[in-house]
């Protein structure tokens, strides 16, 4: 069962994924390529053991779309959270570079720098 649904979840986000990705080369506006993305991470995460409920079906009831719609704001949050913390490691990699190799080595070269200037 669960990998009858997988297989027509499959199909349909392939469908939505790729009609998503062609707004998105069309967006011009950075709200609606921010709005893109977070679809793009509903369809990227949507849960597998659930049938899946496109984006772009006009046919659904009001409870399915409520649920859609759920989904799509905890996509939203997981983006924004995962973002932010892409953000926050690229701020802390930027400070010291992100490798300690060569903060190991300095460390080293003004020891030994300092060694040889109190011998002298």
């Amino acid at each position: 069962m669960l990998k009858k649904l997988s297989e027509k979840n499959r199909k349909i986000q392939f469908i939505d994924q790729k009609k998503l990705e062609k707004r998105l080369k069309r967006s011009k506006d950075e709200e609606e390529t921010e709005l893109i993305k977070n679809d793009m991470e509903y369809v990227r995460t949507f849960p597998k053991d659930r049938r899946y409920i496109s984006l772009f079906d006009s046919s659904l009831d009001e409870e399915t779309k409520k649920e859609r719609d759920d989904l799509r704001i905890q996509a939203a949050v997981a983006r924004a959270k995962r973002k932010e913390s892409e953000t926050s490691e690229a701020g802390s990699d930027q400070e010291g570079f992100g490798d300690d190799f060569f903060k190991e080595e300095a460390e080293e070269q003004d020891a030994q720098s300092s060694d040889a200037e109190d011998s002298e």
